[in-house]
C-alpha cells in the first residue's frame, strides 16, 4: 500500500513539474519576441507582426483609429502606414489577414489619401499614383476626405476600397528596417 502511494505522489509531482515547464515555455515564447529591427529608432509594439520582402509590418488591430491618427501613431514609432502596389498587395494583405483576429477583419487602413484637386491617390511615402491607377476612386460628389483601405470578406477574398478618413479602423504600420 505504501509503495503505491509513494508512486502516485511521484507521478503527481512529475505531472505538476511538466505542466509548470510547459507554462514557462509558453510564457517565454509569448513575451520574449525579439526586436526585428536593427535600428534603435525602430520601435516595435507587441501585437501581430510579419516580415515580407525586406520590410517589417506591425498590425494594430486592438486600437482602431481614424486615418490621420493612425498615420501619426505609425510615425511616432519611426514607421508609416503600409504602402501596397498592384504587384504586391495580395501577398502583403494575406500576411495581414493571417495576423488579424477574426473579429478585426472587416477593414484596415492603408497608407494612401485621395487628393480631390489632382484626382490621384497620394501615399504617405510621398509618391502619387498615376491617373489610371488600379485603386478605386471615392464618390465624386462628396466633401469628405477619402482614404484607401483593404476589405476582408469572410471567404478570404481581399479587395481594396475607399472610405471616409474619419472612420475608426485597424491599420498596419510598415517599418523599413534591416531584419535580422
Amino acid at each position: 500500500m505504501d509503495v503505491s502511494r509513494v508512486k502516485n505522489k511521484y507521478l503527481y509531482l512529475t505531472l505538476i513539474l511538466v505542466g509548470l515547464i510547459i507554462i514557462i515555455i509558453v510564457i517565454l515564447a509569448t513575451y520574449t519576441r525579439p526586436n526585428m529591427c536593427n535600428k534603435p529608432e525602430c520601435k516595435q509594439d507587441p501585437g501581430p507582426n510579419f516580415h515580407y520582402d525586406g520590410r517589417w509590418f506591425h498590425v494594430q488591430a486592438l486600437l482602431p483609429l481614424p486615418w490621420q491618427k493612425a498615420e501619426e501613431w505609425c510615425a511616432e514609432r519611426a514607421s508609416r502606414l503600409v504602402k501596397v502596389t498592384p504587384e504586391n498587395y495580395q501577398l502583403i494583405l494575406h500576411g495581414i489577414v493571417s495576423s488579424l483576429p477574426v473579429q478585426y477583419k472587416p477593414r484596415i487602413w492603408l497608407g494612401a489619401k485621395f487628393n480631390q484637386n489632382k484626382g490621384k491617390w497620394k501615399w504617405v511615402s510621398g509618391t502619387e499614383e498615376h491617373e489610371n491607377s488600379p485603386w478605386p476612386r471615392p464618390p465624386r460628389n462628396t466633401t469628405e476626405k477619402h482614404c484607401l483601405d483593404a476589405c476582408f470578406e469572410f471567404d478570404k477574398q481581399l479587395s481594396i476600397g475607399t472610405h471616409p478618413c474619419e472612420l475608426y479602423q485597424p491599420f498596419v504600420c510598415e517599418f523599413e528596417c534591416d531584419a535580422r
